[in-house]
């Protein structure tokens, strides 16, 4: 881990802003940097199944504590897909306003991707 993610590490669990399963997601995106959700999965290992993993990334995501930072290839399926790594900030409450703002954003750029893939298959 960096040192500032350390830092940010330390003062969100002193603080209680992240705990259970969401503060190991973002313990293990700090220690092994830019992951799929998958990886995650694999990384913490034991009894934790991408049932239990994978729906924490979209939580701290609304939280700002972690970020898509775009696609690679997942090192456990093999498939091109989506990317996090740690935003470095601490984690925010969000509005309802902003959650919705967040929400809105996410979807157009998922429609966008969506119209690209299309437009690609036209031609």
């Amino acid at each position: 881990m960096k040192e500032t993610s350390i830092e940010v590490y330390h003062k969100i669990k002193e603080n209680g802003l992240l705990r259970g399963l969401e503060l190991m997601v973002y313990r293990s995106i700090c220690e092994h940097g830019t992951v799929t959700q998958m990886e995650t999965v694999k990384n913490l290992g034991g009894s934790h199944t991408d049932h239990s993993i994978t729906p924490r990334f979209a939580p701290l995501v609304r939280k700002n504590a972690i970020r898509e930072v775009g696609r690679k290839t997942c090192g456990v399926t093999g498939e091109y897909t989506t990317a996090y790594s740690i935003t470095g900030d601490l984690p925010v409450k969000l509005t309802k306003r902003e959650k919705l703002e967040r929400l809105i954003d996410a979807t157009e750029n998922k429609l966008n991707n969506l119209r690209l893939k299309l437009s690609k298959l036209e031609d």
